[in-house]
């Protein structure tokens, strides 16, 4: 599987099983989506990239993905309890993510002001790096 998507997918599946997580956001307002949110609270899975990357003694795969968490709110209270939430469910390496094994990650988050005023919005950024698992 295409190596952005895979790790998509893995952490989705994480979020989704971590019950901290979905107590403050519902599995069902976790996905993929091009667009603004519509409801209180979200976590819209993002922009990705993939980076080839053959220096190691066998081939890896550096991925960059994108989370971004949405909250009707007039502070960043709820959006940083839910990005904490999320960098705790994600810790922990390695682990599985379908045809790869993920051998590390960094998270960092930053928050943002919405433009309209009616949504915090926090960006997670994910820098993992993947190694394909045998065939």
């Amino acid at each position: 599987m295409e190596p952005t998507l895979d790790l998509q997918t893995a952490i989705r599946t994480r979020l989704i099983n971590d019950p901290t997580v979905t107590a403050l956001v519902p599995a069902a307002a976790i996905l993929d989506r091009h667009t603004r949110p519509e409801l209180e609270r979200m976590i819209i899975l993002g922009e990705g990239q993939h980076v080839a990357a053959d220096s190691y003694s066998s081939f890896h795969e550096r991925v960059f993905l994108t989370l971004h968490v949405w909250v009707r709110a007039d502070d960043f209270v709820l959006c940083k309890t839910i990005a904490d939430a999320v960098r705790r469910a994600l810790r922990g390496a390695p682990w599985i993510a379908s045809g790869h094994v993920v051998h590390g990650a960094t998270i960092s988050t930053r928050y943002l002001r919405d433009p309209g005023g009616e949504y915090a919005h926090g960006v997670i950024s994910i820098d993992a790096v993947m190694q394909g698992l045998a065939a």
